[in-house]
């Protein structure tokens, strides 16, 4: 698979993200009369910045391409801690909020997702070269 591929999936994958957690928030907070209109905003605009960055990295852009790897690392990190505190605060007495694991955990997924595509080496090869 070619770094053009790659990125592809990339943008693929944060749009089924976008997907996953418009779902798991309606299950959450209920189907309401704005569910729909959330839910579409929520698909179209991640659609939308996945494609406009996809592009940017296709044309060789490597601010973006740092952004995204330092983006992707941090938000692993941060949803990790998340996952943690969740994780002690339940065993403390607290409760468990499932939605909210597996919102933090399909957050830290493609956080590392990002992480790992940008870092591949065709990927990087891909950006960097003039």
């Amino acid at each position: 698979m070619d770094a053009r591929a790659k990125l592809e999936g990339l943008r693929r994958q944060w749009v089924v993200y976008a997907v996953f957690v418009a779902i798991l928030e309606a299950f959450r907070e209920g189907f309401d009369s704005q569910w729909l209109l959330r839910a579409a905003l929520r698909i179209g605009v991640t659609f939308g910045l996945a494609w406009y960055l996809t592009t940017e990295l296709d044309r060789r852009s490597s601010l973006v391409w740092a952004f995204g790897v330092v983006f992707g690392l941090l938000g692993a990190i941060a949803r990790a801690i998340q996952i943690i505190e969740m994780l002690v605060g339940a065993g403390r007495g607290g409760g468990l909020d499932l939605g909210a694991l597996l919102l933090a955990a399909g957050s830290g997924y493609i956080h590392i997702q990002t992480f790992r595509v940008l870092r591949d080496p065709q990927v990087k090869r891909h950006v960097m070269l003039d």
